[in-house]
């Protein structure tokens, strides 16, 4: 099942498909997301692995907004990893070996279907 990989609007896009759709995404790792759906609907994201990494400095994203994401995705049964890192909105190299290391876990834990998005 794909794992959807998204920053900024891709990872709200990403986060909306995680919620209403939950069956087309298999996980996803989504880089300064907000909490894309005003009202989200209660979707069923057990056994999906989600990784949050948010900026403790966006002028975008504040950290209340990816907290309530990470809420409402873990109350929808889904393992969420959110980390908050001293950042602003952008991106950086430890943002990429937090998602391949974490790509690498779910790996481990999930099997060799994992593996397949690491080497896409």
């Amino acid at each position: 099942m794909p794992i959807a990989l998204g920053y900024s609007n891709g990872a709200n896009i990403a986060a909306a498909m995680l919620m209403l759709r939950p069956q087309t995404l298999g996980a996803g790792i989504l880089l300064r997301a907000m909490a894309p759906l005003g009202k989200p609907p209660q979707a069923d994201l057990a056994g999906k692995s989600i990784l949050l990494l948010s900026g403790a400095h966006d002028p975008i994203v504040a950290p209340d907004c990816s907290e309530g994401l990470a809420d409402t995705l873990s109350l929808s049964g889904a393992r969420v990893d959110r980390r908050v890192r001293p950042l602003g909105h952008q991106l950086t190299q430890l943002d990429v070996k937090l998602s391949r290391q974490w790509l690498l876990e779910q790996t481990v834990r999930d099997g060799p279907s994992a593996n397949e998005a690491i080497h896409a």
